[in-house]
């Protein structure tokens, strides 16, 4: 699998499953949005902390208009791709639970 210079990957998504998992909702059809809901601000939680200080402190660059929006962007649908496949794997695993 390609990764871009300088970013390998890391278990965090899989951190934030587990993290999700252990939270109670109200109702199991809350849940798919919730989670969905949560992964965006953890996706957008990962873009700041970049910025601010992998680029900032780091590596003492600061990323422009254009080039900000695209990491910005990139890493809400991160999230979202994040919270729907964790949302999808878990119908899946409750269909085949009960079939």
């Amino acid at each position: 699998m390609y990764y871009p210079k300088n970013h390998k990957p890391t278990a965090r998504g899989g951190e934030f499953g587990v993290c999700c998992s252990l939270i109670e909702f109200k109702s199991e059809r809350d849940r798919p949005l919730r989670v969905i809901g949560l992964s965006m601000v953890y996706g957008l939680a990962r873009s700041v902390f970049g910025t601010q200080v992998l680029f900032k402190q780091i590596l003492g660059k600061v990323l422009g208009p254009d080039e900000g929006v695209v990491f910005h962007v990139a890493h809400v649908i991160y999230g979202l791709t994040l919270g729907t496949g964790m949302c999808s794997r878990e119908r899946l695993a409750k269909c085949t639970s009960e079939c």
